[in-house]
């Protein structure tokens, strides 16, 4: 049970971590999201509009995830 919550709380830090942005990044919400493409490949399984594509993922796709799982 610890375990399970810890996982889930390490997860919600590190989307947390990638929801911060740098004074004067774009806004813009077409930006791609990830710059580690092995981060951006692990996030694409859980996005259902791009797991069969190579668009690139933005933030309006991700805004709705609360967990993924992922090797590495």
């Amino acid at each position: 049970m610890n375990r399970i919550i810890l996982k889930s709380a390490r997860t919600l830090f590190i989307l947390a971590l990638l929801s911060v942005r740098a004074p004067g990044a774009d806004t813009s919400s077409e930006a791609p999201v990830f710059k580690d493409k092995n981060l951006e490949k692990a996030v694409r399984k859980f996005v259902f509009d791009k797991r069969d594509n190579d668009k690139p993922i933005v933030e309006t796709d991700v805004i709705n995830l609360s967990t993924i799982q992922g090797v590495g």
